[in-house]
C-alpha cells in the first residue's frame, strides 16, 4: 500500500504541474492571437488612413498628389474629375495633381490654386483657359455668367 500510495501522490504532483503548464501555454497562445488580430487591425487601418490622406482637406502647399487609376482617382483629357472635388474650398494654393496612365506610361502635372473657394486646375489648353471647379452649386451658375462675359470681352478685344 506505501508504494501505491506514494505513486498516487507523485502522479498527482505531476498532474497539477502538466495542468499548471498547459495553462501557461493556453495563456500564451491566446494573448499571441490576441497580438497578432490587433496588429492586422491597425495595420489595415492605416493603410485607410493613407488613401484618406491622399483625399484630405488639410494638405499643405506645395505638396504633390498622385492620383491612379479611372473614374474619380483620374484626370481625364476631356473632363477633369478630382477626387478632392468635395473639399476644394478648404484646400490650399500650390496642391498639384500628377496623372498616371499606365496604358501610355506617361505622367502629367496639372497645378491646382484655390481662389475665393474655387479650385482652379492649370492644364494645358489649346485655347489657354483654365478649368474651375467648385463645390457650390450656386458658384457655377456664376462661372457660367463670368464665362460668358469673358468670352464676350475677348470677342470685343479681337
Amino acid at each position: 500500500m506505501k508504494i501505491k500510495f506514494d505513486f498516487l501522490k507523485k502522479s498527482s504532483t505531476l498532474g497539477t504541474v502538466l495542468l499548471f503548464c498547459s495553462v501557461v501555454a493556453a495563456a500564451v497562445l491566446v494573448i499571441y492571437f490576441l497580438t497578432a488580430t490587433a496588429t492586422t487591425k491597425l495595420n489595415e487601418n492605416d493603410q485607410k488612413q493613407q488613401k484618406a490622406i491622399s483625399r484630405d482637406s488639410s494638405l499643405i502647399a506645395g505638396q504633390d498628389i498622385a492620383i491612379f487609376g479611372q473614374g474619380n482617382d483620374l484626370i481625364r483629357h476631356d473632363s477633369i474629375i478630382v477626387a478632392l472635388e468635395e473639399q476644394v474650398v478648404s484646400l490650399e494654393s500650390g496642391l498639384s495633381i500628377t496623372e498616371t496612365k499606365n496604358s501610355r506610361l506617361q505622367n502629367r502635372v496639372y497645378n491646382l490654386e484655390v481662389d475665393m473657394g474655387k479650385l482652379l486646375v492649370h492644364k494645358p489648353k489649346p485655347n489657354g483657359k483654365i478649368p474651375v471647379i467648385t463645390n457650390n452649386p450656386d458658384d457655377e451658375e456664376e462661372e457660367e455668367e463670368e464665362e460668358e462675359e469673358e468670352e464676350e470681352e475677348e470677342e470685343e478685344e479681337e
